[in-house]
C-alpha cells in the first residue's frame, strides 16, 4: 500500500513538472527493458522446458521475438544517445527497485517456488537445479 502512494505522490509531480512527450521519454527506456526481459523470458523457458505444455503460441518464433528484442534495444540505445536527461534518471529509479528484490522483501515468493519445486515431478529437478546455480552466479 506504501509503494502505491509513493508512486501517486511521484507520478503526481511528473504531471506537474513537464509536457507529455517529456514524460513518454522518461519512462519508455526503462519500460522497453523489462518488455526486453519478458520477450527474452520466452527464448529461456523454450530451451529449459521444451516439453512444457504451451497455452498460447508466440507467432513467429524464433524470428519475430528475435527481431522485436532487436528493435527495442535499438530504441534503447538511441535514447541513451539522445536523450540522455530523460533515459538516465529512469534507469536510475529502476535500479532503486534492485535493493528491496535482493535483501528479501520477496522472500514469500521464493518460499512458495521452494515448496513448489519439492513437488515438482523427478524429471524436472535437474532443470530446476541447474536455473538455481545459475541465478546464484555459480
Amino acid at each position: 500500500m506504501v509503494s502505491l502512494i509513493v508512486q501517486c505522490i511521484w507520478t503526481c509531480l511528473l504531471c506537474l513538472s513537464g509536457s507529455y512527450g517529456q514524460l513518454l521519454d522518461y519512462i519508455i527506456f526503462a519500460v522497453l527493458i523489462f518488455y526486453i526481459l519478458t520477450i527474452f523470458s520466452l527464448f529461456v523457458l523454450r530451451r529449459t522446458r521444451p516439453d512444457a505444455e504451451r497455452p498460447y503460441r508466440a507467432i513467429g518464433y524464433p524470428a519475430l521475438p528475435a527481431l522485436y528484442i532487436v528493435m527495442a534495444l535499438f530504441i534503447d540505445v538511441v535514447l541513451l544517445r539522445y536523450k540522455p536527461q530523460y533515459t538516465w534518471p529512469g534507469l536510475f529509479i529502476v535500479l532503486l527497485g534492485y535493493p528491496s528484490i535482493s535483501s528479501g522483501l520477496c522472500a514469500p515468493r521464493r518460499r512458495a517456488r521452494r515448496k513448489q519445486r519439492d513437488s515438482e515431478p523427478a524429471e524436472y529437478l535437474p532443470i530446476i537445479r541447474r536455473a538455481a546455480v545459475y541465478n546464484r552466479g555459480v
